[in-house]
């Protein structure tokens, strides 16, 4: 990896790392540790399916993580699921 994409990874994580911070820290605690250990190494797909679930109000994010609800799109299942069981590579 180049160093200028070093940078813009270090300025899109801080960017991330500020909307991980929630109203609710369970949610603080379930985002950070992905952002932490998947981001950077996710597939595109994955990325933008993290940030589409990021857009997401606190309640119904919670819902999803806590398998109350479900969302119909595979990508931002499998974040989920990641999300979920962080020993799952």
């Amino acid at each position: 990896m180049d160093k200028k994409k070093s940078e813009e990874d270090l300025v899109e994580l801080s960017q991330l790392r500020w909307h991980c911070r929630r109203g609710v820290k369970e949610l603080d605690v379930v985002l950070g540790n992905y952002l932490d250990n998947y981001y950077l190494d996710s597939e595109i797909k994955l990325q933008e399916a993290f940030k589409e679930l990021m857009r997401l109000e606190d309640p119904i994010l919670m819902s999803l993580v806590l398998d109350h609800s479900q969302t119909e799109d595979i990508h931002q299942n499998n974040v989920l699921e990641k999300m979920k069981n962080p020993y799952i590579k």
